[in-house]
């Protein structure tokens, strides 16, 4: 069994302090998300932070490192990991809806992470974040290659 311990690295982004396996996709430690990506005036109605943060991350990491998976096929595993998780019928089409309408801007089939939220960081927080990411990216490539 796997336990999703996070760190939280800024406002509304968390890092993995482990590997964590969520829904039988390894996600490995360090990776950076923000979960569900709500915007805060609709958190009334639908919090990050409920059911569909898990299955969120696996999302993000799915758009970050897809390997070979297509957007709509991710999309599609999010909203299955979302019903398996027990998140209600309505929320769940919601925010698939949301995903599937807005996901293009942040999907990289080349796995560049481009969805960093922070038009106000610094030049050395983007040098870091690019860091971090190629630190978890090379990590990634090992999980694959030691299950291959």
């Amino acid at each position: 069994m796997s336990y999703l311990i996070l760190e939280r690295t800024g406002n509304l982004e968390f890092r993995l302090v482990f590997d964590t396996e969520l829904f039988g996709v390894i996600v490995p430690k360090g990776f950076c998300t923000n979960g569900a990506s709500v915007p805060q005036l609709f958190w009334s109605i639908l919090s990050p932070f409920t059911h569909a943060f898990e299955p969120a991350i696996v999302h993000d990491f799915r758009y970050c490192f897809p390997g070979g998976m297509s957007r709509c096929q991710a999309d599609c595993e999010f909203l299955w990991n979302m019903k398996t998780h027990g998140v209600f019928w309505l929320t769940r089409w919601i925010v698939f809806l949301a995903v599937r309408t807005c996901g293009a801007f942040f999907f990289s089939p080349l796995g560049k992470r481009k969805f960093r939220q922070g038009r106000h960081w610094s030049k050395e927080q983007y040098e870091q974040a690019d860091r971090e990411h190629q630190q978890t990216k090379e990590r990634v490539m090992r999980l694959f290659e030691d299950a291959g």
